[in-house]
């Protein structure tokens, strides 16, 4: 049993009093949250997807999930399914690559009337930020560079939140990649 003078950590972080940054609060308690697990890749999860169904309807049953996925897939093609260390996450795991792919190629689907997440662990977008890059230096020599590791579906120069400079960008840029590997990204030159 925990203390109750021990918060509890939500997975959003406190805002800090003394920092510069001007962006808005965190949206209201009733907002779709998300709370997930490290998930495996690889192998581990060879065929399969996550569901990650809105926290805030939990429980979540078998019937509840057998509901949302029978409206978008054949329940036959599935070989394995359960809960995966939480209530609200469940991994579906099809008989080939083809079948998970009915159900991956989705962003969402409804469990309980609500939102309901649909995630290829093997092919999660990761963001990749690359700092004190020129102003000048384009976007295509990110893309070029970064190619070899995934697929670069965009790349996004920052902002700054501060009150009079909204406008400017930073030096900062953001690479949103499919990595080839789960691991391709440990190759990336980086400094700890």
């Amino acid at each position: 049993m925990r203390p109750e003078s021990s918060p509890r950590r939500t997975g959003a972080a406190a805002p800090d009093r003394f920092s510069n940054d001007s962006r808005p609060a965190p949206a209201a308690a009733t907002a779709y949250r998300t709370l997930l697990p490290t998930l495996p890749t690889g192998k581990m999860s060879e065929n399969a997807v996550f569901l990650h169904a809105d926290p805030s309807a939990r429980p979540y049953g078998i019937d509840d999930i057998v509901a949302a996925i029978s409206a978008v897939a054949d329940l036959k093609t599935i070989t394995n399914m359960g809960p995966f260390q939480f209530n609200h996450v469940w991994m579906v795991t099809f008989r080939t690559e083809k079948e998970m792919q009915q159900l991956a190629s989705l962003t969402e689907i409804k469990a309980k009337g609500r939102r309901c997440l649909v995630i290829n662990p093997n092919q999660q977008e990761k963001e990749v930020k690359i700092h004190w890059m020129p102003p000048k230096a384009p976007d295509e020599l990110l893309t070029r560079q970064f190619a070899r590791f995934g697929l670069v579906l965009r790349v996004v120069r920052e902002g700054w939140r501060r009150p009079g400079i909204e406008h400017m960008t930073s030096t900062t840029r953001v690479v949103h990649i499919i990595p080839r590997e789960p691991n391709s990204l440990d190759a990336v030159p980086h400094q700890p």
